[in-house]
Parts: C-alpha cells; structure tokens; sequence
C-alpha cells in the first residue's frame, strides 16, 4: 500500500545509522553477501517490474504519488487564492484604504499565489525519481541521487547488504517498515553512503526473500532464477488504474482486480482512494508524461542486451490484459465512483471555502 512521505522519512531515519552494527538487533538485520549462505528462500514474485539479461529494477511502490499530492494541493491553493485576489485586490488598493494595510494584504497574495506556481513548475519539470537498477552485466548498482548529485555506482561485490527497521507515520497511520539496503562502509564500518534496493515492508521476511532473489539473479543462472509476475507498464497511460489497484494497492486487491473480502480492505481502498484520486492521476501524468533523468553511456551498455530474454514471467491472463489496456469494466467503474466522489469532495470543499466570498 502507498505510504506518502515514506521516502524522505526512512532517509532522515537512516540519517542516524552512522555506523552499520556487526550483529542483527533491534537496528535490523545483516544479510548475506558473496558466498555467504542464504537465510531466506529467493522470492519476488509481485515485486518486480523489469528483468533481462542485462539489469532487473523493481516495482516503485510509492508511484510518485508525493509529488503528485503537492501538485494538486497547490493547485487547490492557487486557484483558491487567485479567486480571493480578484475579490479582494481591487477593495484593497482603492483610493481611501491606508498603505499599512495595502502592503501587508499585497504581500500575502504574491506569497500564496507565486509560492504554489513556483511549486508545480518545480515539480512538473523536475526529473521523475527512476528505480535502482541492478545489472547483472556490468555488476553495478545505479541509484538516482536527484539533479544536483546524479546518478551513484555501487559495485555490487563490495557492498554490505541489510534490512532495516524504521517507525513509519503518514497519512495512512503509524507503522513499522522494514527496508532491504545495501551500504559502502569504511574500514571502521562506517556508512558512506547507502540506497534502497526494493520496495520496503511491513515484514522483514519479505524483504529477505527480495535480497536473495537479487543474490539469485546475480550469481546464478537464469533457469534457478524463480518466474515473477508481469506488472502493470509505468509509462502506458492505460494501465493507470491497474497499477493503482496493484501496486499502490497491494495487498487490497487480487490479481483479479477484485478487492479482498474485509471490511478493512473496503474501507481503506474506498477511503484513501477518494482522498488520493486526484493525486494518483497526477503522478500517474508524470509518470507517463514527466522528464525522466538520462542514463550515461556506461548505463546504456549496462542495460543493454541481445537476443530471447530467458527469466520467466507468468503469461497474463485475458482478464490481465484487458485490465492492462485500460479495458477491464469492473476496474473502469469502481475508479469511475471513485474518481466522481473525490471530485465532489475536494470540489465541494473548495466550493465550501470560497463560497462566503463569492456569494456575499
């Protein structure tokens, strides 16, 4: 399930990791590297996105879905205040009005009205976070650092690979989130730096299986590499709403497309689906329309390969495919409620904000 905000909290937790402990603990847990035996079975079987000869990435389990969230909020703001700006810029500058009230009033609307432009261009244009990618070919690692910092290599022989534990609390509640890493350290075992390598979990066994499964497709042939699920394409604007369903619902929905028979599933899906339409559909815009960062030559001839891609995916079903095409009825109308009670939500409440100023 999609956590906003889930990102840059782990990071700040992991902020107070300096050094990487020698033992498991209440930190996390070691994982085996190199010849080291393996402690979980290799499995991801949901988890992965792309895998070939060349490189394997994994499902992005937060879709983008922050930077979707402040778009339309600022949006909401915008619009909101360039209402309020047309009503009351002209009382507020009219002859007979002191200037120690003129500016201050001024001041506030530049703020509030450039503040959430300046934001959407800044989010609309900026490079949409790609996912670590694993090459088998070049044996490296590639973790995009944002613009100012780039992309950063990780040697897949030297790093030190580890779960760990960290107290989660977002808008869908307080939880603990396991996250399988991997580390460069220093001769004292001090983190130099550290990166995410598949999406996190409420389970640390999950994220286990998932490093093991990475120590599979490195080291082994592709026939001992066990077959994953095809997911749902991230730049097809017609599997938007499978990915939701699958990816940002994980867990809620089957493979299906129908939701898990508890009230708790129907509540949070129909819930937090309302509350987060708009944003889904923004970042699913950026996802499939936004600036991606470009790959250099070295990870170009890293991701590259010829010939049949022997890892197995499990064929799609007919059902699958329709609701990959954007075909899937049940799929169209369940997001079609959503979407129109998510619409009247945050249409009514603007309309509720703003109406003692419109219609006065």
């Amino acid at each position: 399930m999609i956590m906003i905000g889930r990102g840059k909290y782990l990071k700040a937790q992991l902020a107070g990791l300096r050094d990487l402990p020698d033992q498991s603990g209440a930190w996390g847990i070691l994982l085996p590297r190199g010849k080291e035996p393996a402690i979980h079975e290799p499995d991801a079987r949901d988890q992965v996105q792309d895998i070939n000869p060349a490189f394997l990435t994994f499902i992005d389990s937060e879709m983008n879905v922050d930077r979707g969230m402040w778009i339309v909020l600022s949006a909401f703001t915008l619009s909101y205040m360039l209402v309020l700006a047309f009503i009351f810029g002209p009382k507020a500058m009219g002859a007979g009005i002191p200037i120690w009230f003129t500016v201050p009033v001024v001041i506030i609307f530049i703020v509030f009205i450039v503040g959430p432009a300046v934001g959407i261009y800044f989010w609309v244009n900026s490079p949409v976070p790609p996912p670590v990618i694993l090459s088998r070919k070049s044996r490296k690692i590639y973790a995009w650092r944002g613009r100012s910092l780039g992309w950063r290599v990780f040697n897949y022989d030297d790093v030190h690979p580890f779960i760990y534990r960290a107290q989660l609390i977002s808008t869908a509640g307080a939880a603990t989130i396991y996250t399988p890493q991997i580390a460069i350290l220093d001769v004292n075992r001090k983190i130099v730096d550290a990166v995410v390598v598949a999406p996190p979990s409420r389970l640390p066994s999950v994220c286990g299986m998932n490093w093991e499964f990475i120590r599979r497709y490195m080291d082994d042939v592709p026939e001992k590499v066990p077959p994953v699920l095809a997911q749902p394409p991230v730049n097809d604007k017609r599997a938007m709403l499978a990915r939701i369903d699958q990816i940002g619902f994980s867990g809620l929905v089957g493979r299906d497309f129908k939701l898990e028979p508890s009230l708790f599933a129907w509540c949070y899906y129909y819930f937090y689906g309302v509350i987060g339409y708009w944003w889904f559909r923004s970042a699913a815009w950026l996802q499939c329309r936004g600036k991606y960062p470009e790959y250099s030559m070295e990870m170009r001839r890293a991701m590259a390969f010829e010939g049949v891609n022997p890892y197995r995916k499990e064929p799609l079903s007919t059902l699958e495919q329709d609701a990959f095409s954007g075909k899937l009825p049940r799929l169209r109308f369940r997001w079609a409620i959503i979407g129109s009670l998510s619409t009247f939500l945050w249409g009514g409440l603007w309309l509720l904000i703003a109406a003692p100023f419109l219609f006065t």
